[in-house]
């Protein structure tokens, strides 16, 4: 497990390819790693990354989440688990997206 530090969370709907299907949420999460590198990663609001939208996109900036990674079977990396820890960084005024 690793410790991230929030900079953005973001929810929006994005239209399905299929219009005959509705919109799906879609949870943009801008953070900080342990080693101080930002990144970003989308979370898809359905099937079994519900869980993990639903916690990073209650998210504020400065929160402390505990996460673990994983390699999807198309190759790409998303959370396997988000989990809150209450925590907020100390310098959460600090964080930004251009340092």
């Amino acid at each position: 497990m690793s410790k991230i530090t929030v900079i953005k969370s973001t929810k929006s709907l994005v239209a399905s390819k299929d219009p005959a299907k509705k919109p799906y949420p879609v949870v943009e999460l801008v953070y900080k790693t342990e080693e101080g590198k930002t990144k970003s990663m989308k979370i898809f609001g359905f099937g079994a990354q519900q869980a993990n939208s639903i916690v990073a996109g209650s998210a504020k900036q400065g929160d402390v989440l505990e996460v673990t990674f994983q390699q999807s079977d198309k190759g790409y990396w998303e959370f396997s688990s988000v989990v809150a820890t209450g925590e907020v960084a100390a310098q959460a005024a600090d964080v930004s997206v251009n340092k």
